[in-house]
């Protein structure tokens, strides 16, 4: 790594490769319960936030949206992305932060996350940036672990001290709160468990004052 490499990029770029071979259960499990969370995308600009090898661009199927973004801090992940996802042209991949997203202000009706927040050095700075870029009546959707179950605290105890990329893993009502100082208010929220032992949330957020998309 680099020393102006951030730590998250410096990992995945040594894990791209193998990323979705060495996480297919949890990918299945997690993108699989973002899908039925989010619903259909037909006629919408959409934004994956830290989009990783494009798994979930490729699951709810980018020819259903109007126009598919996909937002990553690496290379090599982006690229595999590209590959998954080169036969449609609704589709723009860039690299850019979850902290300064590249885009006009009320620019997508959906932007998502997946398996990402815990990443984030800056999260209210990163949600704040999601909800400027959502058009009035859009949606921020967040799914990520839960420090509300019992492996997710352990994981983010052994995380801090030996994964220089994690920041913090949240409980519900923290997310929540990081979400009402970014001017979200949460819509729909809901914790679960995906291959019996990972314990994560999912939570929808609209601009204070707006009402979502159906």
């Amino acid at each position: 790594m680099s020393p102006m490499e951030p730590p998250v990029r410096a990992q995945y770029k040594r894990m791209a490769a193998s990323y979705d071979r060495c996480w297919r259960g949890y990918l299945d499990a997690t993108l699989g319960a973002l899908k039925a969370w989010v619903g259909p995308v037909r006629g919408l600009a959409v934004l994956d936030v830290a989009c990783g090898t494009g798994e979930w661009a490729r699951r709810v199927g980018p020819a259903q949206a109007q126009q598919l973004v996909g937002v990553d801090l690496t290379p090599g992940m982006l690229g595999i992305a590209a590959q998954k996802l080169a036969t449609w042209p609704e589709v723009l991949l860039a690299q850019a932060s979850a902290s300064s997203l590249p885009f006009a202000s009320s620019s997508f009706d959906l932007v998502v996350t997946a398996s990402a927040f815990h990443y984030f050095p800056d999260p209210v700075t990163a949600l704040r940036e999601m909800a400027r870029v959502t058009r009035p009546g859009g949606r921020v959707v967040v799914l990520d672990w839960c420090r509300d179950f019992w492996l997710c605290q352990l994981c983010d105890v052994v995380l801090r001290r030996l994964d220089p990329a994690h920041h913090a893993c949240y409980t519900q009502r923290e997310l929540h709160a990081c979400f009402a100082q970014a001017g979200l208010h949460v819509a729909a929220a809901q914790r679960l468990r995906v291959q019996t032992i990972w314990g994560i949330m999912v939570t929808t957020g609209v601009p204070s004052g707006a009402v979502p998309v159906p």
